[in-house]
């Protein structure tokens, strides 16, 4: 049935039911990620949440949870050789059988992106509240949730609010939509203040850069619509054959080959499914 929004509720429900059972990623509670995903590469959607395929992490994805880890331990009082032991352990551990023609590269300016993050935040006047926090909140009655790297009080003004951190390596113009998306969810979700940091690996430095989103509500409403279009998908698709008919894979898209040097285990899953 439908809700007051025109979203029907129990098309997600009944494929969610139908995931739990294949033991295959579910679909709820959303994310800002599947969000994306569904909105703008509907086919890797699709391979993850219809067909049931997992595919490998990257070396710029483990990057950035890397170097995360290094700074909780330092806001934690550890030891700088401790942090920085903890975040190449952990990097090493998710990427141990990954191929990823990057590795050793992201490796080599894991230091260099914990110690220029950590200069920046450690003199903030900052009181650590939590890492990782759930968030949850619901968008046209749909579950969706999420995960912020830190929760912060500021011990000054006794402001609570949310810092996301993003490693990169190029310089962004502004917020992209999926994590204007995120931080635009989690505002709602927690009616705090949210930052991204953008750590951004340059040739011989490290530049942060701090942005805070100004319009929440068009990356929401953006998301509404999402969620509109992901209903009548899930509603006008009844089997794995409904779905592999009504998609076609862009396969010159640069995604098919990531990380640069896999296994091609994307592009096996495409050929497995639609054939090319």
């Amino acid at each position: 049935m439908s809700n007051i929004y025109g979203v029907d509720i129990e098309h997600f429900e009944k494929w969610n039911e139908r995931n739990k059972k294949l033991k295959i990623k579910e679909i709820l509670p959303l994310s800002y990620s599947q969000l994306t995903d569904f909105a703008f590469n509907r086919p890797r959607w699709a391979l993850r949440r219809v067909f049931g395929y997992q595919f490998p992490t990257s070396a710029a994805a483990e990057r950035g949870s890397a170097v995360e880890t290094g700074i909780k331990l330092l806001f934690n009082r550890h030891k700088k050789s401790d942090a920085v032991e903890a975040m190449y352990r952990d990097f090493d551990a998710n990427l141990k059988n990954v191929k990823d023609d990057y590795i050793s590269w992201e490796r080599n300016n894991l230091e260099r992106l914990l110690n220029e993050s950590w200069n920046y935040l450690k003199d903030k006047n900052l009181k650590v509240l939590d890492y990782q926090r759930k968030v949850e909140t619901q968008i046209l009655d749909i579950p969706i949730i999420g995960y912020t790297d830190f929760h912060f009080e500021d011990k000054e003004t006794k402001e609570d609010y949310y810092l996301d951190l993003k490693t990169s390596k190029r310089k962004p113009s502004d917020i992209n939509l999926s994590h204007a998306m995120q931080q635009s969810i989690y505002l709602k979700a927690t009616n705090a203040r949210q930052e991204l940091l953008y750590a951004i690996i340059y040739a011989n430095e490290i530049k942060m850069l701090p942005l805070t989103i100004k319009d929440t509500k068009t990356p929401l409403r953006i998301a509404e619509q999402i969620i509109k279009a992901m209903s009548n998908f899930l509603c006008n698709n009844k089997t794995e054959d409904d779905v592999r008919n009504s998609l076609v894979p862009d396969i010159e898209h640069w995604t098919w080959n990531y990380p640069k040097g896999n296994d091609g285990s994307l592009i096996k899953a495409r050929k497995e499914v639609w054939g090319f």
